[in-house]
């Protein structure tokens, strides 16, 4: 039974990288909040304010990512911008969901009428409950979706209001 042995080393070497990348998400996630607490809280603020603003604008940027990837493809300088492109998407997805994450952990640590309102922990709390619904089969995709797109367009919401002012 060979094959057992080797669906067993696969799982085991899967399950330890899902957890460590996991781990360094969180660490990840927790220095982001630690260095921009108050980006974060106005990005927060946003989506509680402006859900369907920040829903829609996720929507759209999402849409415009690859178009603007061709216009800058097109032209010979923009082609050196493309990277920058890419990193800012990334950035911007994982600070939207990081933020997310945090709305969810404050609401359910007020729910529980916690003392404790520390950004962090609110943070770690949502990032965990995240965690264990994005396991579960089609709901963990619908709320992915959900919660990407709305983090998403929340973050460029408050990048362009700050734009304006």
């Amino acid at each position: 039974i060979p094959e057992a042995k080797n669906d067993a080393k696969f799982f085991v070497i899967w399950l330890a990288f899902f957890t460590l990348s996991f781990i360094g998400f969180i660490i990840l996630a927790l220095l982001t909040v630690a260095l921009l607490e108050k980006y974060i809280l106005k990005i927060a603020k946003n989506i509680e304010t402006k859900l369907l603003k920040s829903f829609l604008m996720g929507l759209l940027s999402m849409v415009l990512i690859v178009p603007i990837a061709i216009v800058l493809f097109i032209s010979i300088i923009g082609i050196l911008l493309i990277p920058v492109e890419i990193i800012f998407v990334i950035l911007t997805f994982l600070l939207g969901f990081i933020v997310v994450a945090h709305i969810i952990g404050d609401k359910i640590l007020k729910a529980l009428k916690s003392k404790n309102e520390s950004i962090i922990w609110s943070t770690l709390l949502g990032l965990i409950i995240l965690w264990f619904i994005l396991w579960i089969p089609v709901i963990g995709v619908i709320v992915k979706i959900l919660v990407m797109t709305i983090g998403f367009g929340a973050v460029i919401l408050t990048i362009f209001q700050k734009l304006r002012s």
